[in-house]
């Protein structure tokens, strides 16, 4: 902003101009937007984790994240002891529960790095001490399955991996649901500040608000099934729209012109993290229907597909005729939720 600048006798001598240093805005909105990047591509490779069996595949796409995240190209995954590179910066990879060691996640930058990439490289790196963990209780229940099936008598060491793992979905649930919810507040934030100012931007930054939202679905789904587990699922029972009555009981049949189910996965898609198609071409976890299975059954029901490969599927739902009790008077049944 000039201001013009006179004598007593208001003749023009100069003019004054006023500047602000934008420097440290600058640099502390770069430094939130570098932030808000990389909580969203740890929140992309924590799912990635939870979605992918194969160990070897998720150290692969955490090696392969945290290069084109910091920008460093040379990332490596060191043994207990492995002695790091010189000038390499380091972070601990231990178990969640115990301070047992697996490694060592080694990072050789070209620059210094600041708190935020630390911060990252270590949630990297928790990121892969959790699919260390949870490989090894599945390979732990792998063992026990098997001892089972040879020894009717040892069925306690199955139960007991089986509730580890369903702790581990619990847990890396709740995990996962903590990070998302400070990176959608963030984006939020951008968001109100993008919209009036760079319209291309807030477009862009919606797609980010929608994956999001995406993730936040699939914990949810998650965390359900943690419940279900657990037996703490809550039903609340609501009247509902119209139904094909028959005798003593109603039916609803709900049908999709989707690709269809093969006959030899119709018996096993009801349960959970089962799938009839593969995930790189279709997304979800395999939990909607063991959770709709679950609650059609806490109503006292029955669930069936009846599909072709190419022409759809169609899914039947049989369900016993009762009373409601007024809306005053409901009660809450524990078990499931609806």
């Amino acid at each position: 902003m000039l201001s013009a600048v006179r004598n007593r006798a208001g003749e023009l001598i100069g003019f004054t101009k006023i500047t602000r240093d934008m420097t440290e805005r600058k640099r502390a909105a770069e430094e939130l937007a570098e932030h808000t990047r990389q909580q969203f591509a740890i929140s992309e490779l924590g799912l990635h984790a939870l979605q992918t069996p194969e160990l070897q595949v998720v150290m692969e796409a955490a090696i392969r994240v945290a290069q084109e995240t910091l920008q460093v190209e040379d990332v490596r995954l060191l043994g207990p002891t492995e002695p790091p590179p010189p000038m390499a910066r380091t972070v601990a990879i231990h178990a969640p529960k115990n301070s047992q060691s697996y490694g060592v996640l080694a990072a050789m930058p070209k620059r210094p790095f600041t708190a935020n990439d630390l911060s990252f490289l270590e949630a990297v790196a928790n990121v892969i001490a959790a699919a260390i963990a949870r490989a090894r209780i599945e390979e732990q229940l792998r063992l026990a399955e098997r001892r089972t099936v040879e020894e009717r008598g040892r069925s306690e060491q199955a139960e007991a991996a089986l509730r580890e793992r369903d702790e581990f979905i619990s847990v890396a649930a709740h995990e996962l649901r903590t990070p998302l919810t400070a990176l959608q507040l963030k984006l939020q934030g951008l968001e109100r500040g993008l919209a009036a100012a760079d319209p291309r931007k807030f477009q862009r930054l919606e797609g980010a608000v929608r994956q999001t939202e995406r993730l936040s679905r699939l914990i949810d789904r998650l965390l359900d099934v943690s419940r279900i587990a657990q037996g703490r699922l809550d039903l609340w029972l609501e009247e509902f729209v119209k139904l094909e009555v028959e005798q003593e009981r109603v039916r609803l049949a709900v049908r999709d012109q989707g690709i269809g189910i093969p006959a030899e996965d119709v018996s096993r898609i009801f349960g959970r993290f089962q799938r009839a198609a593969s995930i790189r071409n279709y997304g979800g976890l395999g939990l909607g229907l063991y959770i709709t299975r679950y609650i059609v059954e806490a109503h006292r029901g029955t669930i069936a597909v009846a599909s072709s490969v190419g022409e759809g599927s169609t899914f039947c739902i049989d369900l016993p005729r009762f009373g409601l009790a007024p809306a005053a008077n409901r009660n809450r049944i524990r078990g499931a939720r609806a």
